[in-house]
C-alpha cells in the first residue's frame, strides 16, 4: 500500500482529466474539488471567471464546472469560446433555476448542461463523467532526438540540453529523471503541467513516486538551466504544477 504523500502512477493514457471549477464560495469550491479528486479527476480551482480564463488558457481543461448564481463566476458563461476554451469543452452549470429552453446551447457553440441547486457532489461528479465520456487514449507522438523551445534545445540521445544565453550557448549534461522531466515541460509548449502528469511522463506507470520528488527534481533542474538569471525558466503554478516561462527570451511571457 502506498505511503501517505505518494501517488500511484497510472499509465500515460490514464493521466487524470482536468476539470476547471469556477465557484466563488471557497467552502463549496473545496468540497467539489475533493469529490473530483476522489473520482480520479484533477480539479483546477478558480474563484472567478477572470481567474478561470487565466487558468484555462494555461491548462486547457477537459471540462468546466461553473456556478451561475454568483456574478463573479457566472461571467464565464459570457466568455467567447475562442478566448478561454475549445467550443467542444463540456460545461456543467450549477444554478438555482433552469434557463430558457434554448439557453443551454447558445448558437450550438458549447456543450452545456444545467443542474439545479441544491446539488449532491457525487451527482455533480457523475454528470461530469457522462459529459466527458470514456477516455480514448491518444496515440503517442513519434520520438524526436532533438526538441526545441525558446532558448532550450534538448538532445535526448546525448542526455544534454543546450541553453542559449545571448551570444553563447551552454551545454549541460542531465541525469535521466531531469531529462525526462524537461522533455515533458518542452512537449507541453509552455503550458502548465500538473505534478501527476510529470510523474507519469518521467517515472512511468510502474513506479510509486512521492510528489515531493517532483519538486526536488525541479529544484535541481532550475539550478542547471538558470545559471545567473534572476528569474527562473521554470514557473510554479501554485497548487497545480509547473511550466516553462522564458519571458523576453522565448514564447511565453
Amino acid at each position: 500500500m502506498p505511503m501517505p504523500g505518494t501517488a500511484t502512477v497510472p499509465s500515460r493514457s490514464a493521466v487524470p482529466r482536468s476539470v476547471l471549477v469556477i465557484i466563488e464560495n471557497p467552502a463549496i469550491r473545496q468540497l467539489v474539488g475533493s469529490h473530483l479528486q476522489h473520482a480520479r479527476l484533477l480539479p483546477i480551482l478558480a474563484a472567478s471567471a477572470q481567474e478561470g480564463r487565466q487558468l484555462a488558457s494555461e491548462v486547457r481543461p477537459d471540462a468546466v464546472l461553473v456556478d451561475a448564481d454568483s456574478p463573479a463566476s457566472a461571467a464565464w458563461l459570457d466568455t467567447p469560446a475562442d478566448e478561454a476554451q475549445d467550443e467542444e469543452t463540456p460545461t456543467l452549470v450549477l444554478s438555482s433555476q433552469m434557463p430558457d429552453a434554448d439557453a443551454g446551447q447558445p448558437g450550438g457553440a458549447r456543450r452545456r448542461m444545467w443542474m439545479l441547486k441544491p446539488f449532491v457532489p457525487r451527482e455533480v461528479v457523475r454528470r461530469l463523467g457522462e459529459q466527458l465520456g470514456p477516455r480514448v487514449p491518444a496515440p503517442l507522438p513519434p520520438e524526436k532526438a532533438t526538441l526545441r523551445l525558446g532558448p532550450l534545445e534538448l538532445d535526448t540521445l546525448r542526455h544534454e540540453v543546450r541553453v542559449a544565453r545571448g551570444h553563447k550557448t551552454d551545454v549541460i549534461s542531465l541525469p535521466r529523471a531531469e531529462l525526462e522531466l524537461l522533455r515533458c515541460l518542452i512537449e507541453h509548449q509552455g503550458r502548465v503541467v500538473s505534478r501527476e502528469q510529470i510523474i507519469a511522463a518521467t517515472w512511468g506507470p510502474d513506479h510509486t513516486v512521492d510528489v515531493r520528488t517532483v519538486d526536488q527534481n525541479i529544484k535541481r533542474l532550475r539550478r542547471h538551466l538558470d545559471g545567473s538569471r534572476g528569474r527562473s525558466m521554470i514557473q510554479t503554478q501554485r497548487g497545480y504544477g509547473y511550466r516553462l516561462n522564458f519571458g523576453a527570451l522565448g514564447v511565453q511571457a
